[in-house]
């Protein structure tokens, strides 16, 4: 029996929890450096600055950016034969974004044999499509190549149909994905809504699919509205609703020609489609992601049911956590 660490309590960690090999692995705490000194199903969260205090056969690297903890983990004089590294990222256009420090040995400390001792994985391959953008758009792909394509794509069809109605985005945060809907659709207001003070608890303990109430507590807090603004090439076009949706809701008969729904949790994805579908103009879009999120379950959950329930039908997309589309 294998005594591992898993580094991370987010989607990653998440996904390994539920497919772990309990014949030949057994984990003894989870690390990071700033949930520490909570349990998950009574196993300790420890902070990763203590790591070398105990005694493990692996420990796994299980969140987005393997090359940071693996640097980490070796600084620390960790062996490297205990360090793996699991990303469900398998297409190497993706892995070649990493720090040049690791690219060079990067399939060294995936240890792909290894790893499928320890869980019952499925081989998971994700490609980009090679099609080109626009050349006006090359500012709006930098980040998620499927997504923001596809917002692109999405936006170019709303004036081609010369739609109206605004833009909403539930589900801010710093504003990366706003500055993006902001410079698509200058003409239009765009209505922004979020706590901007992180999930709400009550959101949270509703969302059984979570591995760990009190790290989802402390996400996406790190924000605010004058920071926000600052990154909207035309911030006089925006409007911030902040609170809890839909308290916030308060524009009454409003159309949208685009909505964006980035809330992660079941109820306020719920909430969100029961909404703005309704106001969406004929021939308008609503994105709504983490469709496909190795943690954020409670999405899909809440997509199946609103649009079982109303007859609607949506395309998924091979973006990073899945996004699917709507339309009218």
């Amino acid at each position: 029996m294998k005594k591992i660490i898993i580094y991370g309590t987010g989607a990653i960690a998440n996904f390994l929890v539920t497919h772990i090999n309990n014949e030949s692995a057994q984990i003894i705490a989870y690390a990071n450096s700033y949930d520490y000194g909570n349990t998950i199903d009574n196993i300790i969260v420890i902070n990763d600055a203590d790591i070398c205090n105990y005694t493990f056969d692996y420990i796994i690297i299980a969140f987005s950016n393997p090359s940071r903890g693996f640097e980490k983990l070796i600084s620390m004089n960790i062996e490297r034969r205990k360090i793996i590294a699991f990303t469900p990222m398998t297409d190497l256009s993706y892995l070649n974004r990493l720090s040049s420090t690791c690219n060079a040995d990067l399939h060294s400390y995936l240890n792909d044999n290894e790893l499928n001792n320890l869980f019952h994985l499925d081989t998971i391959n994700y490609h980009l499509c090679a099609m080109h953008t626009y050349q006006n758009y090359t500012d709006i792909i930098e980040h998620d190549y499927v997504r923001e394509q596809t917002l692109a794509l999405l936006a170019e069809e709303i004036k081609r149909k010369k739609l109206n109605g605004n833009i909403a985005e539930l589900g801010v945060y710093k504003g990366e994905f706003s500055k993006k809907l902001n410079a698509l659709f200058p003409d239009k207001t765009l209505y922004l809504f979020d706590t901007f003070e992180g999930f709400n608890f009550n959101d949270i303990k509703r969302d059984t699919t979570l591995l760990s109430e009190s790290t989802e507590s402390i996400k996406f807090t790190d924000t605010c509205i004058e920071n926000v603004l600052t990154l909207m090439p035309h911030p006089e076009k925006c409007i911030f609703k902040k609170g809890y949706f839909p308290n916030t809701y308060d524009l009454g008969e409003h159309t949208f020609s685009f909505v964006s729904i980035d809330v992660d949790l079941y109820s306020p994805i719920l909430a969100g489609l029961e909404i703005f579908y309704p106001l969406l103009e004929r021939g308008g879009y609503i994105m709504v992601h983490d469709y496909n999120s190795l943690s954020y379950k409670g999405t899909k959950a809440a997509v199946i049911e609103y649009c079982t329930q109303h007859n609607i039908s949506y395309v998924p997309l091979c973006d990073n956590c899945g996004s699917i589309v709507i339309t009218k």
